[in-house]
């Protein structure tokens, strides 16, 4: 059995899904809507299954990578994170041209960047050649390094705000300032959540793999109440904002950046030493207990000790050349002084130090009118 059928060339013209409202929608649904609301529909992805896959060299381009995207990936609506980040296919870094510039200098035993208060400092941000082509942003924000003060933001003081100028009166906030013309500052006062913390955001050229981003510090540690550790955080973002890479930089902006590195470095040089010492006592010690004499004291509790500190207190009488070259000599005779202080052997011996101390700030006062602090005596005692 056999039948033939014939379709009339006026009715296959018509839109067999006339009336069913299915062709309007399949007219709609072309490549350039796909493309339009891939990155749309990413920001909706939040369901903690997705997994992120490897990027291929072309896979990027696409809008299936993006749907790959986990929940975690979007910072909004949390408090900001200063843990490394590293993307699986994704290369970021975040680099500085070496270990010493004008007015900041890098500690390789801290790990810390040191930098004086309005000064600049450059780094070279590196990423990805899969990444060329497509519009990234890179976020620097200054956070607080201990996990009790992640929730508290960072901004300037008053002080340092009543100095700027009326042009800045917008980002009087911000302590970190950058010099790219296309740079734009984000959060506002008080802010807390990722979104809402003062911030500075570059954009990254389309074409351009490495982007020298240079950044200003107009205010210190010492002006951040109790928050005295602090960190660079570098978040590479894309157009939506999710973060795919995230850089870490502890750093201190301090009034003698190169005093405070010297200071830091002779406390975990210290801290090492007493370390290994500890450690090389424990290896040694017996199995059995050694009883003495004296109540039975075992080897274990033999511990060697360090090197007494001398006390020998003396007078110096010194004529300066300038009144800036004396403030400089009583701040660094109250770093010397504050670093013997945690040698000291004894309370007795602690106090007497301190006892130097008040006196050469009272003298400190007596010659200059706002004298500096001493910021890593500040931190320490």
């Amino acid at each position: 059995m056999s039948f033939s059928c014939e379709i009339d060339d006026a009715i296959a013209e018509e839109d067999i899904f006339a009336g069913s409202g299915y062709s309007q929608q399949l007219r709609d649904f072309d490549s350039e809507t796909i493309e339009h609301n891939a990155l749309a529909l990413a920001a909706q992805v939040n369901d903690d299954t997705f997994s992120l896959a490897p990027l291929s060299q072309d896979s990027f381009n696409g809008p299936d990578s993006m749907l790959q995207l986990r929940s975690s990936q979007d910072p909004k609506g949390k408090y900001p994170l200063v843990e490394e980040l590293s993307t699986n296919g994704v290369h970021f870094s975040v680099e500085l041209p070496g270990t010493e510039g004008s007015g900041w200098v890098y500690s390789n035993i801290a790990n810390k960047l040191f930098v004086k208060i309005d000064s600049f400092c450059s780094f070279a941000v590196n990423m990805s050649p899969k990444l060329i082509g497509q519009d990234w942003q890179v976020r620097a924000m200054l956070l607080s390094s201990v996990p009790d003060s992640y929730h508290e933001p960072i901004q300037r003081c008053p002080n340092h705000r009543a100095k700027d100028d009326e042009k800045y009166k917008d980002i009087s906030m911000h302590v970190i300032r950058c010099t790219d013309k296309l740079s734009r500052y984000v959060g506002h006062d008080g802010g807390t959540l990722f979104e809402e913390r003062c911030a500075v955001l570059v954009p990254l050229e389309k074409d351009n793999q490495h982007v020298m981003v240079t950044l200003q510090f107009v205010c210190q540690n010492t002006c951040f109440k109790q928050i005295r550790k602090t960190a660079i955080v570098f978040t590479l973002e894309d157009p939506i904002g999710c973060v795919w890479g995230r850089r870490v930089f502890a750093v201190k902006i301090c009034t003698n950046f190169r005093r405070d590195m010297l200071n830091e470095e002779k406390v975990l040089r210290h801290a090492n030493v007493s370390n290994t010492l500890t450690v090389q006592t424990a290896a040694n010690r017996p199995r059995k207990r050694a009883r003495g004499k004296h109540g039975g004291k075992s080897a274990e509790s033999i511990v060697p000790k360090r090197e007494r500190l001398q006390i020998q207190p003396c007078t110096v009488s010194l004529e300066m050349p300038s009144m800036r070259m004396a403030k400089r000599v009583h701040d660094y005779a109250i770093g010397m002084i504050s670093a013997a202080v945690l040698r000291a052997n004894s309370d007795e011996q602690k106090a007497q130090l301190m006892g130097y101390l008040e006196r050469i700030r009272q003298d400190s006062r007596s010659h200059f009118i706002g004298n500096s602090q001493c910021s890593i005596e500040s931190d320490i005692l």
